[in-house]
């Protein structure tokens, strides 16, 4: 009986060995499977990682593609935008070449002409510091083609002297190496683009480089020939209007002398507010323009020297919508404005269209003020000219024709705080 026990035992336990045997295989086997599963899902994962980098830099390189076509365009749909100053332009232009040569870290805009060498604009440089120099075109380094300098600080020691060289170096930063290109525009101006590698840089330019800067300078020029010829037009017409408006300004101020103080005290006016640059120098252009209808005023009326009839009056009221005559051009916007509202009284009771408060265009009202003073400052044949002192009372207390309700409050505001420069101003204009 014992030995039939240790026999069945035995072959228990020799099944079980041979169980646990192919189950240890099957285990290794599976264990060498899992194993290389593994291995293969870890290359799996080190190929999506590397398709991953791979991914990260073509979308870093297809933005950085996108936003220098972006500035590409953009530089050359302000070719035409006449809301954009030169100093404007110039400022993106020169920031899209920094962009797309990214070892310059600086970089000038600058033209020499007759007057002298004056900067357009500049990055990392003292723009204002530098235009306060007496800078002479001879100063300047002119490369008709696009050239690298080493040391320019060093360089213009060749074209200035040591004092004047002194001083440049005061309003830049220190440079390793320029790219400079210059271009000649008409009547002797020159234009020029430098971009800088700062000192300790280990950065160069390379034929890239050259090639980008090459563009650009085409590319400026021509904005600024463009510039040019614009505003030349623009002179002859302002030139030609301001002689119409002396005309037109009557038989009592033959010399122009009304329209001349209206154009500087409007822009006085409006320097103390909260106005756009560009809008300032259009309003001191433009202010001596504000009567220019009166060209088409019959004479007799103009030059009556006593009190107008209700007929003759309604006539002179005409000058403000017949200045559009002479203003219609989208070149001329802030000028028409100027000629067609400055009548307008801030509580709806001027003239030609009864406009009210923020109706009336701000050049318009600046203008609208500085004339009323001017008006009441100035001798005329049926008046003589009163002092700033009753002048100020009548436009801050009223008298039988004007009454503070027709002026902006922000705008006599403004107009108080500078009066004493106002009245000053007008004693010598």
């Amino acid at each position: 009986m014992i030995n039939f026990i240790l026999i069945i035992f035995f072959i228990v336990v020799l099944i079980l060995t041979i169980f646990l045997f192919i189950s240890r295989s099957k285990i290794q086997k599976q264990a060498r499977d899992l194993r290389y599963k593994i291995k293969e899902i870890k290359s799996h994962e080190e190929e999506l990682e590397e398709m991953n980098k791979d991914l990260e830099e073509y979308s870093q390189e297809n933005n950085q593609l996108s936003e220098k076509l972006y500035l590409l365009i953009n530089i050359l749909s302000d070719l035409n935008n006449k809301n954009l100053s030169v100093n404007k332009y110039y400022d993106k232009l020169l920031k899209t070449i920094l962009f797309l040569v990214p070892e310059a870290k600086y970089g000038s805009v600058s033209i020499s002409d007759e007057k002298g060498w004056r900067f357009l604009s500049t990055v990392g440089h003292d723009i204002e510091y530098l235009n306060k120099l007496d800078l002479k075109a001879s100063n300047k380094i002119i490369s008709n083609e696009v050239k690298i300098y080493d040391n320019l600080l060093d360089r213009l020691g060749k074209f200035m002297d040591r004092e004047t060289q002194k001083k440049f170096g005061f309003g830049t930063k220190p440079i390793k190496s320029s790219l400079i290109g210059s271009i000649d525009i008409e009547d002797e101006i020159n234009l020029s683009i430098s971009i800088d590698i700062p000192y300790f840089s280990k950065e160069n330019f390379d034929n890239n480089s050259k090639k980008i800067l090459e563009s650009f300078l085409n590319l400026a020029s021509s904005y600024l020939n463009q510039k040019l010829e614009g505003d030349k037009l623009k002179r002859a017409y302002i030139k030609f209007t301001n002689k119409l408006a002396m005309i037109a300004e009557g038989y009592d101020d033959i010399t122009g002398t009304h329209i001349y103080r209206v154009g500087k005290l409007s822009k006085l006016l409006a320097k103390n507010m909260d106005i756009p640059e560009e809008k300032i120098e259009e309003i001191s252009v433009f202010a001596p323009l504000h009567d220019i209808g009166k060209i088409f005023v019959p004479p007799e009326i103009l030059k009556k020297p006593g009190k107008l009839t209700e007929e003759e009056f309604e006539e002179m009221k005409k000058h403000t919508i017949m200045s559009k005559k002479l203003l219609d051009s989208k070149y001329f916007k802030t000028a028409q404005n100027i000629a067609m509202y400055h009548h307008e009284k801030y509580d709806g009771s001027g003239y030609p269209f009864g406009l009210k408060g923020e109706e009336i265009p701000i050049e318009a009202q600046i203008v609208s003020i500085i004339d009323v003073y001017d008006a009441l400052r100035s001798k005329r044949p049926y008046k003589d000219g009163f002092s700033h002192e009753k002048t100020m009372k009548i436009i801050t207390n009223g008298d039988n024709r004007t009454k503070t309700s027709h002026f902006s409050p922000e705008i006599l505001e403004a107009f108080l705080k500078v009066e004493k420069e106002i009245e000053n101003k007008w004693g010598i204009l």
